[in-house]
Order: structure tokens, then C-alpha cells, then sequence
């Protein structure tokens, strides 16, 4: 469990990137994860990392995106996600207030 929540969360982190073009697909299980891979893949070495790894500890936190017996709502955070680029992942922390 631990392991598929630091996987989950790495992968989302690491979901910002600097094309604003893009952006989670949060359509299905699938497309959810081959789109954080791609902006996985362009995430390395950009200020947009730090911001976004924030905004999704955040978002975890504050979002219910975690089960009562601690497990990652996958299917309610790949909707939540649905479209979003990394700005859009930082602004939607940032309303969680």
C-alpha cells in the first residue's frame, strides 16, 4: 500500500511540465497513467517541480483523495485531474484553503 502511494504520488508530482499543451487524461485507469508518464517525462530539471510536488501534497491531504483505510481514491483523483496542466494542478491546491 505504501509503495503504490509513493508510486502514485511520484508519478503525479512529477506530472507538471512546462508545455502547457500538456495536460492529465483523466478519462479512464489507462489514459490516466500513460498521460502522467508523458508528463513525467517532461518534468526533469524545471522550477514547475517544486510547486507542483507541493500542490499535490496538498491536494492528497485536503483533497479525500484517501480511502478511510488509507488507500489512494485513484478513480476520484484521475477525475479530479481530468485536464489539467501543472499550473492548473497548483491553482487547484491553492483553492483547497
Amino acid at each position: 500500500m505504501k509503495k503504490l502511494l509513493t508510486l502514485l504520488l511520484a508519478s503525479v508530482f512529477l506530472s507538471a511540465c512546462t508545455d502547457a499543451t500538456l495536460r492529465i487524461d483523466g478519462t479512464s485507469e489507462d489514459a490516466f497513467d500513460q498521460s502522467v508518464e508523458v508528463l513525467s517525462e517532461s518534468i526533469a530539471g524545471t522550477e514547475l517541480h517544486s510547486a507542483t510536488t507541493q500542490a499535490m501534497a496538498k491536494i492528497m491531504k485536503s483533497g479525500g483523495f484517501i480511502t478511510p483505510d488509507s488507500k489512494i481514491d485513484k478513480t476520484a483523483l484521475r477525475k479530479a485531474l481530468d485536464g489539467m496542466s501543472a499550473e492548473d494542478i497548483v491553482t487547484y491546491a491553492e483553492s483547497l484553503e
